[in-house]
């Protein structure tokens, strides 16, 4: 049956959630799925994070979520259903973070009630049953202690490491991008013990961000920029600097030992049937090197290539033409006339960037742009993620929940 955490029911919604828990946590243990259908609202949502579907879904209506419950129930078997912190009222729905297991995971999530019947329900795994990260209480020692003639150092096992992989180890999960998501991942299949290895073209780790426009700053607060196990300091700009993001992204493969490895292309990949893996031909340093790993993950970036224009009568063309990606200073335009085509982010940043080092600047829009000032967005559309929001009790981390 469901209960709650630290005996947090002590408000009448909170009664209400842990109520519906127990009726839901009996209606799927005996696996009937009217009964849980019956739980939601006509039109309600239940948006699941891996734990039930194994992939991101979004279930809406009695018929979705009864399709989703019928394919995954016998397998997941959930149970424990927990409420995790007071319930919160506003006006007639109740929301409340909650916790739950199924068959191979544990997971949290949230459910908002109106008149005792679920509106929204959200489920994530949040770590696999046998495979939890080792931190806090289960974190490694870091030595073996007592006395052992020719004991190897940290280095030296490290070294040693580093000499094997991609050689005499193969890695399991190859990344190709070293950029903040490979990074990121790297970092999450390092802390589970699983061998990955980060191919970045750029010289150094952060270098995608160090090659980009000089005035370039993100456009995202800092509470949404944060990676894994190592949140950014509290006296972090709002707004980070390229430069300064892509010394933090170096300084994060150090920290974590991530094996990576720069000034590498990936030439080409096939997959292999038989092996059960890919064969991946990678130029480290004019060295042409063959990988062989089990998984191969693109972390290349969100926007692909940049889109180059044919102009035409672009041959006739005296001045210089480029395409954002190559521009980098205001300064080589100082007095000179310069069109900018475009009214989005990048289209704006050059352009100031081209009057405060002295051009004429004219910008082309071709279509409706939404203006919105900074401090409005800060204000309203990133309430959720914020100083304000952290004091009141609103972590990163719940936030993306």
């Amino acid at each position: 049956m469901a209960h709650s955490d630290d005996s947090l029911v002590e408000s009448a919604a909170d009664r209400a959630v842990v109520q519906w828990l127990s009726a839901f946590d009996a209606a799927l243990l005996a696996q009937d799925v009217d009964r849980a259908v019956d739980l939601f609202e006509p039109g309600g949502y239940w948006r699941d994070l891996v734990a039930f579907t194994w992939n991101i879904k979004t279930m809406e209506g009695d018929a979705a979520i009864a399709q989703m419950l019928r394919a995954t129930l016998a397998q997941c078997r959930p149970s424990g259903w927990r409420l995790t912190s007071a319930a919160e009222a506003d006006g007639a729905a109740v929301s409340a973070w909650i916790a739950f297991e199924t068959s191979a995971a544990h997971g949290a999530g949230r459910v908002t009630l109106r008149n005792g019947r679920a509106q929204v329900l959200f489920t994530a795994a949040t770590d696999l049953k046998g495979f939890e990260e080792p931190s806090g209480p289960t974190r490694p020692q870091g030595l073996s202690h007592g006395a052992q003639r020719g004991r190897d150092s940290w280095t030296d096992r490290r070294q040693a490491q580093i000499a094997r992989l991609g050689r005499d180890d193969q890695p399991h999960t190859l990344i190709i991008g070293g950029g903040q998501g490979g990074l990121a991942l790297g970092a999450r299949l390092k802390q589970h013990g699983v061998p990955a290895l980060i191919v970045e073209r750029n010289a150094r780790a952060g270098d995608s961000w160090r090659s980009r426009y000089r005035s370039l700053v993100l456009h995202d607060p800092v509470w949404y920029d944060h990676m894994p196990y190592l949140p950014f300091p509290p006296n972090w700009p709002v707004f980070t600097p390229k430069d300064k993001m892509g010394d933090w992204l170096e300084a994060y493969a150090t920290i974590f030992e991530l094996d990576i490895w720069c000034d590498t292309v990936c030439e080409n990949a096939v997959w292999d049937p038989d092996a059960a893996c890919w064969t991946v031909t990678v130029l480290r340093q004019g060295e042409a090197i063959t990988l062989t790993p089990r998984e191969l993950v693109f972390a290349t970036g969100a926007y692909g290539p940049p889109r180059q224009i044919d102009w035409p009568g672009q041959e006739r063309f005296s001045g210089r033409l480029i395409h954002s990606s190559a521009y980098r200073d205001g300064a080589d335009w100082r007095g000179k006339r310069c069109v900018v085509v475009g009214s989005a982010s990048s289209a704006h940043d050059v352009a100031v960037d081209l009057w405060e080092a002295g051009a004429e600047v004219t910008m082309l829009q071709r279509s409706p742009t939404i203006v919105v000032r900074s401090e409005t967005l800060m204000e309203l559309g990133f309430a959720t993620y914020s100083e304000a929001a952290v004091a009141a009790g609103l972590t990163v981390d719940r936030a993306d929940m």
